[in-house]
């Protein structure tokens, strides 16, 4: 089966977005769907709420931080 180049760049662009390519090309973000973004953003909330009603006692939790982009290369 050959494909035009036109063909290939269509068919990574569908790749799913944790696959090995996507981690190739963006790096750690790719491991991280809008669903873990969400769950990290409760537990951050949770943690400081929890935090906070606490008095502020003891050390501010340290918040989950999302992975960072790997900048492109043109």
């Amino acid at each position: 089966m050959k494909l035009t180049h036109r063909e290939l760049i269509q068919f990574i662009r569908h790749l799913p977005p944790q696959c090995a390519t996507a981690r190739a090309m963006h790096g750690p973000v790719a491991d991280w769907t809008p669903d873990t973004y969400l769950a990290a953003s409760i537990a951050n909330a949770t943690a400081a709420i929890a935090w906070a009603q606490g008095g502020g006692k003891g050390s501010k939790p340290t918040p989950i931080k999302p992975p960072k982009a790997r900048r492109r290369r043109t």
